[in-house]
This record gives structure tokens, C-alpha cells and sequence, in this order.
């Protein structure tokens, strides 16, 4: 039965109209509604099974270079009919080239396992589960233990086999620090349900002993999607006016291969979506809740078994999820909401991609102050989005600096906030460290990735010069980028 907590929490939901949560026996359990992790304010991991036939990929990394996601971590988990790993660093690289930033690299090598599931151990023991140890299930583990906290979790956002995650999770079980990574993350997942509100052997619920570790264990969030959400026709078309440069032109092969007409736009997207903005009339259209009384499974005819010589889709009788009555609640999702979201955003990443050089990166930074030692000035122009400086907390003004290493003309700058952000602050530019310009100031910075715009000016040193916190903390930044000619 639901725990007094859990009752409390699912009513909170329903009340502000939020997708409804699966949040199951684990402690701790977040104490209201505003404290499940959205948008920026937690770091996101996407974990899927496939990404050559879905855009999801595409669209994760188009909104971790908007700033919209803070991206740590890209994952891969097993398929039932797959006959090697699949590449996700290759297509990583193709953003990266193309002028995409803020883009983690991949954890893609399943070894031996890549279509490999879980198994059931004959005692039905979660804790006698025998993981797959993967690089990429090894890197779930890590950067939720590592980057997680019991307030900001790591989201980790699937749209295929729970394996990885699930695998995640018992190694660090097998550690002794099982519950710590469950404190530290939430699992927001998709099912393909088709309105129909079962658990069908798609998308997450394919291994269905993952399933069952992860709901048992973790903190959960699923989110269905009608099958005329998956046709999106704006996006559809759009892909055909994307630039020639590389990620442009793998979108394009992708489409000219597609496997799933008469399906026409990004799938296992719910997960990332849900993430975003998850209030009902945004992205879908309703909200009702369900139970997850029955399995209804495909019975895959491929795949190989699992350690203890299992197959895919085995567990139907240990999987009537959740029969009680104030259960599971699915989002199913409008059309024509998604379709427009999913256009714009690939719009602006396309059109919204800094031209030229990021002349701050890896030049030597100094900073008014650091909090802790591996949060120095140097870590925001180290080109990687999961290192950051930071700043002494509760104290104003501080400021962050970077060396051009000789006077350069430019004309845009863009900081990527941690959520210690500047609600005021100043750009300057100066030839000599001495004597400052500003070229730039706001006394209404809201956090996220700030690209601001300037004259052209000629400096050789460029600084932020943060005088009000946005928050009771200090001052942080993921990437101080500087472009110009």
C-alpha cells in the first residue's frame, strides 16, 4: 500500500495538474510537487536503446546547446533485435562539428550485452539480480553518485529497456551504496503505450525485470504518448531545409531511411518532455489516472538471454504493477503542441549556434574567489558543460575573467549558469586588467544560458561582473564563451 507520504504527494500533483508520479517504496520521497526536478535545475542523462531511427538523440543535444537541459551524461541500453552496439558518439561528434556545445560525450559499448536483458533470479531476489556491467551502466552509477544530490538529483530520461539504469542501480547496490544512488536520481521514463495505459513490452517496459527493479527501488515518472503524437508534420518537413553541415545532414539520412511510416517525426522524446514542462496543456492535452493492472507483452522473438539463461519478456507473473486504486497517473499528449515545440527548437539550435571560434576556451581564467578546490575559473572555459566554477557563497560582488592572450575584436559572450546565478551582473572588456569598459549589463538575468549581444569592441581580457546573486548561494558558471573575430 502507498505510504502516507506517497498519498500526500500524489494529491499535491493532481492538484497543480502535473504528470502523475510513480513514486515507489524508497525513502526519501520528495515532500511536494516543486520539488520534483524540471528544466534546468536538475542534471539530465539520456539513456536509450536506439537512436538511428528516432531523432530523440538529436533533439536531447539541441536542447542541452539551448541551455533549455544541462546534459551530463548519454547512455545505451539493450535491444531485443540489435546486432551490435550502436555508435552514439558518432553522432555526438556530428554536433560538436557542427557548432552544438554543452554536449557531453557518449557511453555507448555494451560489450557482449547488447541485447542482452536481466534476469530474475530463481529466489526472485533484487538484490541477488546480476547487473550487466557495462561502460555505460558504470556511467550511470557514477555521475548520479558523483553530480546527484538528495535535493537536485540526477534525472535520468529513457525512451527504451531499462537495463542500463536498472544495472546502474545494482552495481551500486553491489557496493553497499544502492540507496545512496536512489536518493540521488530520478528515473523519468517513456511508455508507448498507444493510449492504451498497459506496460506492452515497448520502449522502457521491454525488459521487464528491469521494469520491476527500477519501479521497486527508484523514483519513477512514466509518461505514454498517443500514436498520433508521433506524427509530426512541421518537423517533418523542416528536416528537409536543415544546413548541410553534419548533424543537418544526419537528421536528413535519417529521414530518408525511416523505418516507421506512417509515424512521421521525433519518438521517445516523452521522457525529456516531461522534464521540460510538465503541466498538463502544455505538450498534451490530459491527464487521468490509471492502473497498472496487467502486462500486455509482444513476446519478442529475438534477443539473448539474460546471465541466469532468461529471455526477454519473461516475467509476466511478477509484474501486476501497482493494483491499487491511487496508483500510476499517464500524460497522453496533443499533437499539435509537440510538433510546434519540437520544430522550434531544432530552429533555433540551427539558427542560434554562435558563428566563428569560442575564443575563451581553454585560455588561462582567474576568478575574485572559488568555493571549493576542482570548481576553479579555469573549469568554465575547459569547453565541457559538467565542470563549472563557482564562486565564494553569500557574498556579492564576484567576478570571473579570461585572458584572450591578445586584443581581439568581439561582440558576443555566453554564459552558461549553474543555478547560482547573477540576476545582475556586468560584461567588461579591457585591454590591461586594469581599467574596465562595460559592454553589456542586465539587472534581470533569470539563469540558464544567457547569449548576449554587443558592438564590436576590442579587448584582450573579458569579465562577468556579477554584483546580486539570483540565488541565496553565490555566483557559478558551467561555460564562459567569448566570440568575436
Amino acid at each position: 500500500m502507498p505510504t502516507k507520504a506517497t498519498r500526500k504527494l500524489a494529491c499535491l500533483l493532481a492538484m497543480v495538474g502535473v504528470l502523475v508520479i510513480s513514486m515507489l517504496a524508497i525513502s526519501p520521497q520528495p515532500a511536494s510537487a516543486e520539488n520534483l526536478p524540471r528544466g534546468t535545475a536538475s542534471p539530465f542523462i539520456w539513456d536509450n536503446d536506439s537512436e538511428s531511427d528516432a531523432f530523440s538523440l538529436d533533439l536531447i543535444m539541441a536542447l542541452a546547446h539551448l541551455g533549455v537541459i544541462k546534459l551530463v551524461g548519454i547512455s545505451e541500453s539493450p535491444h531485443p533485435y540489435r546486432t551490435a552496439s550502436e555508435n552514439y558518439q558518432a553522432i555526438v561528434e556530428k554536433a560538436r562539428n557542427s557548432g552544438w556545445k554543452n554536449i557531453p560525450d557518449a557511453s555507448w559499448d555494451l560489450g557482449s550485452y547488447y541485447m542482452t536483458a536481466l534476469s530474475r533470479p530463481s529466489n526472485g531476489s533484487i538484490d541477488g539480480t546480476s547487473p550487466l556491467d557495462t561502460a555505460p551502466a558504470r556511467m550511470i552509477r557514477d555521475k548520479v553518485l558523483s553530480v546527484g544530490t538528495t535535493t537536485t538529483p540526477v534525472v535520468v530520461g529513457t525512451g527504451g529497456a531499462l537495463t542500463t539504469v536498472a544495472s546502474a542501480y545494482l552495481l551500486a547496490n553491489q557496493a553497499g551504496r544502492g540507496a545512496e544512488f536512489a536518493s540521488k536520481m530520478v528515473l523519468y521514463g517513456g511508455i508507448g503505450a498507444g493510449g492504451g495505459h498497459v506496460l506492452n513490452g515497448y520502449n522502457d517496459a521491454q525488459d521487464e525485470w528491469a521494469v520491476y527493479v527500477c519501479q521497486q527501488r527508484l523514483k519513477v515518472v512514466f509518461t505514454e504518448y498517443s500514436t498520433t503524437s508521433q506524427n509530426q508534420p512541421n518537423f517533418w518537413a523542416m528536416i528537409d531545409t536543415l544546413p548541410n553541415n553534419e548533424i543537418g545532414q544526419y537528421m536528413k539520412t535519417t529521414k530518408a531511411n525511416w523505418p516507421y511510416a506512417p509515424y512521421q517525426g521525433v519518438g521517445d522524446e516523452m521522457a525529456v518532455l516531461s522534464l521540460i514542462n510538465p503541466t498538463q496543456g502544455s505538450y498534451f492535452n490530459n491527464t487521468e489516472r490509471v492502473n497498472f493492472d496487467h502486462w500486455q507483452t509482444t513476446g519478442w522473438a529475438f534477443g539473448q538471454s539474460g546471465p541466469n539463461n532468461l529471455n526477454w519478456n519473461a516475467y509476466q507473473a511478477y509484474l501486476n504493477l501497482r493494483t491499487d486504486p491511487t496508483s500510476d497517473d499517464v500524460a497522453t499528449w496533443g499533437l499539435n503542441s509537440v510538433d510546434a515545440y519540437i520544430t522550434n527548437t531544432f530552429n533555433q539550435a540551427f539558427s542560434g549556434t554562435p558563428t566563428g571560434t569560442n575564443l575563451a576556451l581553454n585560455k588561462p581564467a582567474t576568478a575574485s574567489s572559488v568555493q571549493q578546490a576542482g570548481w576553479e575559473a579555469g573549469k568554465a572555459v575547459d569547453g565541457d558543460s559538467s565542470t563549472r566554477w563557482s564562486a565564494q557563497m553569500f557574498a556579492d560582488p564576484q567576478w570571473i575573467r579570461v585572458d584572450l592572450g591578445a586584443v581581439r575584436s568581439i561582440d558576443r559572450v555566453r554564459l552558461n549558469w549553474e543555478t547560482a546565478y547573477a540576476s545582475s551582473y556586468r560584461i567588461q572588456v579591457s585591454s590591461d586588467a586594469a581599467t574596465w569598459t562595460d559592454v553589456f549589463s542586465t539587472t534581470t538575468g533569470n539563469g540558464g544560458v544567457d547569449d548576449v549581444t554587443f558592438s564590436a569592441a576590442d579587448a584582450r581580457y573579458v569579465r562577468m561582473y556579477g554584483t546580486v546573486r539570483g540565488s541565496q548561494w553565490g555566483y557559478s558558471l558551467y561555460e564562459f564563451e567569448v566570440y568575436g573575430s
